[in-house]
């Protein structure tokens, strides 16, 4: 989406480019001209606001992930020791077999 985003962006400052071009050879009217070019400009801010959220979200999910991440970590490190004692235990009991 943000690869999308900048291109949009780009194709919209060409357009503008283009318009602006057109004016000053006379092709299309400065009244008219300015009006697509604040329609470039509101277009052109309504996507670097949608580019800051994109870029904010993202930044939210890589957040959420590695707190997962982290909560993943913390859980398996926890098995693991529940595994070395199940061990430990099941050693203690085949030893007290051996002893009966």
């Amino acid at each position: 989406l943000t690869q999308l985003n900048q291109d949009l962006t780009d194709k919209l400052t060409q357009t503008e480019a283009k318009v602006s071009s057109m004016v000053m050879s006379g092709e299309v009217s400065s009244s008219d001209g300015d009006k697509v070019a604040a329609g470039l400009r509101d277009q052109l801010t309504a996507l670097q606001v949608i580019n800051n959220n994109l870029k904010r979200e993202s930044s939210d999910v890589a957040s959420v992930l590695a707190m997962e991440r982290a909560q993943t970590n913390e859980a398996t490190a926890k098995m693991k020791k529940l595994e070395a004692e199940v061990r430990h235990l099941q050693g203690l009991k085949d030893i007290e077999e051996r002893r009966a």
